[in-house]
């Protein structure tokens, strides 16, 4: 198991925006219960926490003569989110799918190398 867990973090990745399942392929964009319905549970679930700078609106003095009584100008704030990663094993023929969900929503798809199961 802790060898599966360094696979997952060393070797090149890819980016892609589409999985397939079966007959069916996860994008982008899709909720968590959707892409479980076309894919099925994954092998492994990681959670992982990371930094980003998003612009939010904080309070400023309005400009003389504009009539305006509150106003705001937009400022950087970094806010730490969770990035829920969801491993998809398909078999030793085909690659590992690593799906990245921000929000509940499928954000990234990253593939890695080989999988470990035995074939289906």
């Amino acid at each position: 198991m802790a060898a599966a867990g360094v696979l997952l973090v060393a070797g090149p990745a890819r980016a892609d925006r589409t999985m397939r399942c079966g007959n069916d392929f996860a994008e982008v964009g899709d909720t968590m219960e959707l892409v479980a319905k076309k894919c099925g549970p994954p092998d492994r679930i990681r959670e992982r926490k990371t930094k980003v700078t998003s612009l939010v609106p904080v309070p400023a003095p309005c400009p003389p003569g504009s009539g305006h009584k509150d106003c705001s100008v937009l400022a950087p704030r970094e806010v730490e989110i969770v990035i829920v990663m969801w491993v998809y094993d398909f078999g030793r023929n085909r690659f590992l799918h690593v799906a990245d969900f921000d929000s509940g929503r499928l954000a990234g798809i990253w593939t890695r190398g080989y999988g470990s199961k035995p074939p289906q």
